[in-house]
């Protein structure tokens, strides 16, 4: 049981980019650059693996995927980034599960990562940088709480 007084007791043992992927609409090059993405569907996947370090601890891993929805017709950009984050328990403190702590924050804690990959990749786009949003403007449940549920957020860019 977690005791909600003390620290949660957890080492981040690595944040680890998988895959990465991105490709523009086969028009695109006919497009002004000023076009807007809007309305770009984004879904989100998270998945916790659980397997033990060199030194015997429980270690969580959690990878989340972010990628633009398959629509018809395609979107402007097309995207699938892959990133983990591996979690171990804390041996001179140990409080709350690495486990727990990724079911209840570890999408929000590897968004951040993912977001900037995003930005960065997308800001050599022909059309911008995008940044994914961790919230929903029209809904009031964030997207990286839906994350292990398969929740499709929006995003949004920046001009």
């Amino acid at each position: 049981m977690t005791d909600e007084k003390k620290a949660i007791g957890l080492r981040v043992y690595g944040v680890t980019l998988l895959s990465v992927g991105f490709k523009h609409r086969a028009d695109a090059l006919q497009l002004p650059r000023e076009t807007r993405i809007d309305d770009l569907k984004i879904e989100v996947a998270a998945n916790i693996v659980v397997s033990e370090d060199a030194e015997g601890r429980e270690l969580a891993t959690m990878i989340l995927k972010v990628g633009s929805a398959v629509v018809t017709p395609p979107p402007l950009y097309q995207f699938d980034v892959q990133m983990a984050v591996q979690v171990v328990p804390d041996p001179a403190a140990p409080n709350m599960s690495a486990v727990e702590f990724l079911a209840r924050s570890g999408a929000a804690t590897i968004f951040p990562f993912v977001r900037e990959l995003i930005a960065n990749l997308t800001m050599r786009g022909r059309f911008g940088p995008l940044f994914p949003c961790s919230d929903q403007r029209q809904g009031d449940e964030s997207s990286v709480a839906q994350a292990a549920r398969g929740g499709a957020p929006a995003g949004e860019r920046a001009r």
